[in-house]
């Protein structure tokens, strides 16, 4: 008992966190819904993969099993602090007769027995009954919370991946068309050297590109087919959705940021409500530990009946009674007084345990916060990237119809045409990949910010405060 009292609570879990996001763009809508924010990319197809995903995907049918299981552990723990009652015996008849020789007027008699009642109750004190329950609880919490991660993560993956094969998609679409303009340069520099107005180098320049572009185009193809396996996979299904066979363009990042700062991520991000919930787990263990340095006191009683039928005493020859009922009852007190230390150890080790699972909580804040900071940079570097990238395109088209005319009238020379159409043939990857990682850049902070998470909580967001715990 003196080892417990000497046992510290539990640390405290304050950890300051920024009023603010670094670098955070002024938002244009004040709350969004997160639980569905692919939704406004506008792509019905994304709708109809995610809410797909949700309902077939492997990972998340499991999760929700586990719920389910943390749920029934949970009760049959705390059923376990109540107190219990079990019955043993049977029926059976025995013939009785005297011992030695027969008495005057005794007769050989009949016992028959039924079964024994028991019950017993091992005293929830010293704390065991609540940490049993927050132990329950929190189980089950950790459960729901991982579920949470999952269902945010799958999401995640899913428009990613629908981003990845748009993109790819479209890099097909760019190479085929560029391929179709090099092979009209070829045809066009053939006929300039059979008249003798270019040179056969400038032939085998010409159709070098093109083969370099026709080259590109199988490892494009080989994306296409892996974004289309990975959505596959991730739906939970063997054959792929035809629609995206179907190439799309790539889905618009939304423009807005919805309002949030540091401290929603405390009910927001599954992985710190996961954390959180282990803590309060380690609590839980911690506590029975405790309460196992304490005595154990037991409660317990028995009711048995034995029922006779023309019983004589052996001895005396008198008639027993037909029916015989047992009651009992009475306490218990189980005392730890020596185990070389095992109970305080254990003690010891959960508090431990507890310390870690404490400092593993502020870990999954700062992670959380560092996330959301790197994805709103990331935006607000990729809003920039596709204005500039749009207006590379517009330039690199302007020159490259340029070198088309003055080329068409031997005013510029193939290097100049060739070049021209790199630039532009790059200023159309650069639009597209811009285009992509702003989709990313936008999945990534919802993501953060625990974005499509089946059931968010519903507890209003606290004022902002620079510390929270």
């Amino acid at each position: 008992m003196l080892a417990a009292c000497g046992l510290h609570t539990e640390p405290p879990m304050a950890l300051r966190l920024p009023a603010t996001f670094e670098g955070a763009p002024v938002p244009s809508r004040p709350r969004v819904d997160l639980s569905r924010y692919w939704t406004y990319f506008d792509d019905p197809v994304l709708d109809q993969l995610v809410d797909q995903a949700v309902a077939q995907n492997f990972t998340l049918q499991a999760a929700k099993a586990r719920i389910t299981a943390a749920a029934a552990i949970g009760s049959a723990e705390n059923a376990a602090l109540l107190p219990s009652l079990d019955t043993a015996g049977g029926v059976g008849t025995e013939k009785l007769s005297p011992i030695g020789h027969a008495l005057p007027g005794a007769s050989p008699g009949q016992l028959t027995s039924f079964g024994t009642l028991e019950s017993s109750w091992v005293l929830p004190l010293f704390g065991r009954f609540g940490a049993t329950e927050k132990g329950a609880a929190a189980a089950l919490d950790i459960a729901k919370a991982a579920r949470q991660a999952a269902q945010v993560a799958v999401v995640a993956e899913i428009a990613e991946a629908y981003v990845d094969l748009r993109a790819d998609q479209q890099e097909q679409r760019l190479l085929q068309a560029e391929l179709g303009e090099s092979n009209d340069i070829v045809s066009l520099v053939r006929i300039q050297a059979g008249v003798g107005v270019a040179s056969d180098l400038d032939v085998a320049r010409a159709q070098a590109h093109a083969e370099g572009l026709a080259f590109r185009l199988p490892g494009v193809q080989l994306a296409i087919n892996t974004d289309i396996s990975r959505i596959t996979a991730l739906e939970g299904q063997t054959a792929p959705d035809a629609k995206l066979m179907i190439a799309a363009p790539i889905p618009s990042a939304p423009k807005f940021i919805p309002d949030l700062v540091p401290v929603d991520l405390l009910r927001l991000r599954p992985q710190i409500i996961e954390a959180e919930a282990e803590v309060a787990s380690d609590a839980a263990t911690l506590g029975l530990a405790t309460a196992d340095l304490y005595p154990q006191f037991t409660l317990g009683g028995s009711l048995s009946i034995f029922m006779g039928s023309s019983v004589v005493d052996s001895l005396t020859g008198a008639k027993l009674p037909d029916k015989v009922t047992l009651l009992g009852g009475g306490t218990g007190v189980t005392i730890p007084l020596l185990d070389w230390g095992q109970r305080y150890e254990t003690a010891k080790a959960a508090q431990a345990n507890l310390a870690a699972g404490i400092e593993d909580y502020h870990e999954a804040v700062v992670d959380g916060v560092y996330a959301v900071d790197t994805a709103l940079a990331e935006i607000t570097a990729s809003r920039v990237e596709v204005v500039t990238a749009r207006r590379e395109q517009i330039s690199a088209s302007r020159a490259l119809n340029a070198a088309q005319i003055l080329f068409g009238h031997g005013l510029t020379n193939l290097s100049d045409l060739l070049d021209a159409e790199q630039q532009r043939q790059q200023a159309d990857m650069d639009n597209t990949d811009a285009a992509a990682a702003a989709d990313t850049a936008a999945i990534s902070f919802y993501e953060a910010v625990g974005g499509g998470a089946i059931i968010l909580p519903k507890k209003s967001r606290p004022a902002p405060s620079k510390s929270a715990g």
